[in-house]
């Protein structure tokens, strides 16, 4: 059994589910088909519905007998230890930038969370924490471009502990494309923009001496350190993990290791280049690479 539910469902996507499925409700389908239709199904939904919301569940050989796909959601599916959670943030989670609000955990999850992270303290966690970093960046040469923004997320055996999202003040505007991807405007700047300092002082005490995971961790650590030498701070000496050449050395040298096409492949939400958000689906992938044995064909 398939099922699919959508908001703000346009007629084209309406008229290709009602071959497949019949719809019981408004925007509310059901259905029977192969897994290579379904996938196909779900590709169109996503390239075509641009405003509103979906979710497909469908039937799956594992512990919890199904598996999901969400698109535009605000809640981040999460992948513990192969059971697919639902990490339900705050409302202001997702509407925080661009509205002056801080993004982040409701008062609850972050206790919650708290209380988790302080547990393990009591524990070895060398190996068990992590810290997932995002950085947003005014264009790619660290030397004549500026950092606007720095996200973090610690993880403690997997589950999100702490967060942090900064947004700097670069001294310049922001492309109409940058805006337009993150939702961080000229205003968002001009009220929330911390000078550089300030807040790369406080992103240093944020990872302390953890590793770090990342999407191009080499352009982000060489816009860091650049930073770090404009402030007269240290380098950073952390160790770090970068998830495109894992994904290269676990899935091929020929495989397409982009952060959205490694969502697609591993069925996660799509990169949406907004920190917070994009952080978790880096740490979904990571965990997800984890799990993959490297084949001798790769190794050779």
């Amino acid at each position: 059994m398939i099922i699919i539910s959508m908001t703000d469902c346009p007629p084209r996507i309406r008229g290709d589910l009602s071959k497949w499925m019949l719809e019981i409700d408004t925007g509310v389908y059901v259905g029977q088909m192969s897994a290579r239709v379904r996938e196909e199904i779900w590709k169109r939904v996503c390239e075509n519905l641009h405003s509103g919301r979906a979710v497909m569940v469908y039937s799956a050989q594992n512990e919890q007998h199904l598996e999901f796909h969400v698109h535009n959601t605000s809640w981040v599916p999460l992948d513990l230890d192969g059971l697919k959670v639902m990490l339900h943030p705050s409302a202001s989670y997702f509407s925080g930038v661009g509205t002056g609000e801080q993004p982040g955990f409701s008062k609850a999850s972050r206790d919650r969370r708290a209380r988790q992270f302080c547990s393990a303290r009591g524990k070895d966690i060398a190996k068990e924490a992590e810290v997932v970093v995002k950085i947003g960046t005014t264009g790619s040469n660290p030397v004549q471009d500026q950092i606007f923004e720095m996200t973090a997320v610690r993880f403690v055996n997997r589950i999100p502990a702490e967060e942090l999202d900064l947004i700097i003040n670069p001294g310049c505007h922001l492309s109409a494309e940058i805006t337009q991807m993150t939702g961080i405007t000229k205003t968002v700047l001009s009220s929330q923009g911390a000078p550089l300092s300030d807040a790369l002082q406080e992103f240093l005490r944020f990872i302390g001496c953890e590793e770090l995971i990342g999407s191009d961790m080499s352009l982000t650590l060489s816009f860091l350190n650049a930073a770090c030498q404009k402030c007269g701070l240290q380098p950073l000496q952390n160790a770090w993990t970068d998830i495109l050449p894992l994904a290269r050395e676990k899935l091929g040298r020929e495989t397409d290791c982009s952060l959205d096409a490694l969502a697609e492949r591993f069925s996660f939400p799509a990169q949406t280049h907004q920190g917070l958000e994009d952080c978790y689906l880096i740490s979904q992938v990571f965990c997800k690479l984890k799990e993959i044995s490297v084949s001798s064909e790769n190794k050779a």
